[in-house]
């Protein structure tokens, strides 16, 4: 592993410390068939950043899967907000095979790394959506399926700038 430094040409103390960092796990279960964003239960955590120079770095790991009930691609769709600003966004294409009780289910945890320069010093807070690309539970995004044996979490670290 190595450390590249070139370029860097602030000084003074503190550049690229981590400052604080604020955590968030849960492991109840969430379903949405919904064509629409949707926020992912308890997908969501604030920080207060101590200076406008700060950078925030923001983990995303979600134990999700997808139910798919027909034989069709399908895809799911997940954005990052930093309040009503959408900072990352994914798309997940799921195959179509069908089970032998006509459900597909996929696991496809869901990751997400961002480096955000919200330039403030109020608390922001950032909070995942999600939606699928077809309604009426033809599929479904799930998170923490597997209720007790899953945990997803959320992780912003705030980096002196």
């Amino acid at each position: 592993v190595g450390v590249c430094t070139a370029g860097l040409t602030k000084s003074g103390g503190g550049f690229g410390k981590i400052l604080q960092i604020v955590e968030t796990s849960w492991s109840t279960f969430f379903s949405t068939g919904s064509t629409s964003f949707v926020d992912i239960d308890n997908a969501t955590l604030s920080i207060t950043p101590t200076s406008t120079s700060s950078k925030i770095i923001v983990m995303v790991n979600l134990d999700s899967d997808y139910v798919n009930s027909t034989n069709a691609l399908r895809v799911i769709y997940t954005i990052l907000l930093r309040d009503s600003t959408t900072v990352d966004k994914k798309a997940y294409y799921m195959g179509h095979e069908t089970s032998s009780n006509g459900y597909n289910y996929y696991g496809n945890p869901i990751d997400m790394l961002v480096f955000d320069e919200p330039s403030t010093t109020s608390a922001i807070t950032y909070k995942v959506q999600g939606k699928t690309d077809s309604g009426n539970n033809n599929a479904l995004l799930r998170v923490n399926a597997v209720t007790g044996n899953c945990i997803s979490s959320m992780i912003a670290m705030e980096v002196a700038g």
